[in-house]
């Protein structure tokens, strides 16, 4: 897979044109409009242009496992046998996707940097919320690749 680097006046034209297009289909394929669209394309456009696309895929599928295993813990409650087993995996995996976007920012500029860093990756409480919701929308992505589609880089 090639990284993209079309460039005109020093900016990466193919990767910032395909993803644009790819966010608005992934909305037309959750069937609705996403909070953090401009995020989502952020984060593919760097994976694609650092060639860190396994790393997007990894967020992608964990995202998915934790929307899930939020859903399974919120129905099935504390109580409830299996509960601890979920709820130390899904800690396990809070903190791989952490990584792992921490992995997709580090060699951004240090605007976009920051931004995410307080934004989502920040060690407090107001920033969980907004990485939970990040992750549904980016569980959507992972719902996109196993309904068949094809992410920018892969269309050769």
């Amino acid at each position: 897979m090639d990284s993209g680097e079309e460039t005109r006046y020093g900016v990466s034209i193919r990767p910032r044109t395909e993803v644009e297009a790819f966010v608005i289909g992934l909305e037309e394929f959750a069937g609705r409009r996403l909070r953090y669209r401009t995020e989502i394309g952020e984060l593919m456009e760097l994976a694609w242009t650092s060639g860190r696309q396994q790393v997007f895929a990894d967020v992608a599928f964990f995202a998915k496992f934790m929307t899930k295993a939020m859903s399974v813990m919120g129905r099935i409650g504390r109580e409830a046998e299996g509960y601890d087993k979920v709820a130390n995996e899904f800690r396990d995996t809070s903190e791989k996707v952490l990584t792992l976007l921490r992995t997709l920012v580090k060699d951004t500029d240090e605007e976009v940097k920051q931004r995410f860093l307080q934004q989502f990756l920040a060690p407090q409480p107001e920033t969980l919320p907004r990485l939970f919701a990040l992750l549904a929308e980016l569980a959507w992505v992972k719902n996109w690749q196993v309904d068949g589609k094809l992410l920018p880089w892969e269309k050769q």
